[in-house]
């Protein structure tokens, strides 16, 4: 063998240790979920939604939903673990430190939100509420349940009183569906 094709040869195998060990670290860690698939149905169950509306919340497919909860989720790629982790990030917050959100609010909210009913409760506050604001709290996704909390603090701020105990109570909003879409197709955004 040349010595040329000596160097060639030993340029794609000669890998440091370190590289190897790397490699197989890599590997090994592939093997286990990053997220256990029990835990993902466990939380969707605890929430008291479908895999369909979850998929809905994270912005994702239910086939995805599925697939974490067959296999776990694997892979901290795209969006997808960020809007997860976000998602469990805001209840364990408001589960260990009761000056944070209540958790039964942010499940009903979740709940409401994948189902693209947390929007109405919202409509009767216009002057306080951006249209743009609206909108996000009715793309049904965690973002719009982060907005909305967001919004519960200020209108309970400037004195006006959030709908937060209006949600918990499962009292119907003022303003109806029919008005929800009617204000929706208004907006000039």
């Amino acid at each position: 063998m040349t010595r040329a094709k000596s160097k060639q040869a030993e340029g794609n195998s000669g890998k440091t240790n370190s590289q190897r060990k790397f490699k197989t670290i890599k590997r090994d860690v592939a093997k286990e979920p990053l997220v256990d698939p029990e835990f993902v149905t466990s939380l969707r169950n605890k929430l008291g939604i479908t895999q369909n509306e979850l998929a809905q919340l994270l912005g994702v497919t239910n086939i995805t939903i599925l697939s974490w909860e067959k296999q776990g989720l694997d892979s901290i790629r795209g969006s997808t673990f960020f809007m997860y982790k976000t998602l469990v990030s805001l209840l364990r917050q408001g589960a260990n430190h009761e000056d944070f959100v209540d958790p039964k609010v942010t499940a009903k909210y979740l709940q409401l939100c994948s189902r693209k009913d947390l929007f109405s409760y919202y409509t009767n506050y216009p002057e306080h509420i951006d249209p743009e604001i609206l909108s996000i709290i009715n793309s049904g996704t965690i973002l719009g349940v982060m907005m909305a909390i967001i919004v519960d603090l200020y209108l309970d701020k400037i004195g006006v009183g959030s709908p937060a105990k209006d949600i918990l109570e499962n009292r119907t909003p003022v303003a109806s569906q029919q008005d929800s879409t009617d204000f929706l197709e208004n907006l000039d955004i």
